[in-house]
């Protein structure tokens, strides 16, 4: 069985059995960062989050430079078009409270004027600072990004989608999901966890938490690994 078809096995377990807690174990990495926990799969699943199943690292890290550069030129656009145009609601403000007191309005009218023009001017402030701040967390987002993040902000996702959505891929729902296990190189996940248990290269031991959930990951891939090659020699195998 390849991964395009184990990966759709994977995904109809989810929705017969509700193996939840082993899928997250197949998915998650060998990292602290990647790893996943059954419900936050099981909001990905329901279209409530979603995942990120590819970075291109490589080109990311050539380009973020040029991206930080090009985000920092267009904050500063947004300051300036918020600050003129907050000085242009003020200037029209005085104009309009000098012609109401020319004309003998109320005191009361006059400052139920004056109150609703520092409304507008606050709520243009306040857009454009949101706008700002987005763009600011949706650059602290990609600069960091990797497979397995699963993103709940449906705001943020956009706007990292619409500004960088040539360096990573992701989505929601059983697909994903699958897009994700056809990603994976469970031989290549297999030697890590191997590694990761048991380190020769001098690297430092695991916690013993962390060395539990790699020994009960590497059982589940492992499985899944004589599943396929089982599989392979099936399809192989003559008359």
């Amino acid at each position: 069985m390849g991964h395009i078809e184990l990966a759709a096995s994977v995904v109809h377990i989810w929705y017969l059995r509700g193996t939840r807690s082993w899928l997250a174990y197949l998915l998650m990495g060998t990292e602290a960062r990647e790893e996943l926990k059954a419900k936050q799969l099981e909001k990905v699943i329901y279209f409530a989050a979603y995942l990120v199943t590819y970075v291109d690292e490589e080109r990311r890290h050539a380009d973020l430079p040029n991206l930080e550069a090009e985000l920092n030129t267009e904050i500063g656009e947004i300051e300036r078009a918020r600050d003129l145009e907050a000085e242009r609601r003020l200037t029209d403000l005085e104009r309009e409270l000098a012609e109401l007191e020319s004309s003998g309005a109320k005191d009361s009218e006059i400052r139920a004027r004056q109150k609703a023009a520092e409304k507008e001017i606050t709520a243009v402030r306040d857009r454009a600072n949101e706008d700002i701040t987005l763009a600011r967390r949706a650059f602290d987002e990609i600069s960091g990004l990797h497979g397995r993040k699963i993103i709940e902000d449906e705001l943020l996702w956009r706007e990292l989608h619409s500004r960088y959505g040539d360096y990573f891929e992701g989505g929601m729902g059983a697909e994903a999901i699958a897009r994700l296990i056809e990603r994976l190189d469970l031989d290549e996940e297999e030697v890590k966890l191997r590694e990761n248990i048991e380190p020769t290269d001098g690297r430092r031991p695991l916690s013993a938490q962390r060395k539990q959930k790699a020994i009960k990951r590497l059982k589940i891939v492992s499985a899944f690994n004589r599943r396929d090659e089982s599989g392979r020699r099936s399809t192989t195998r003559g008359p």
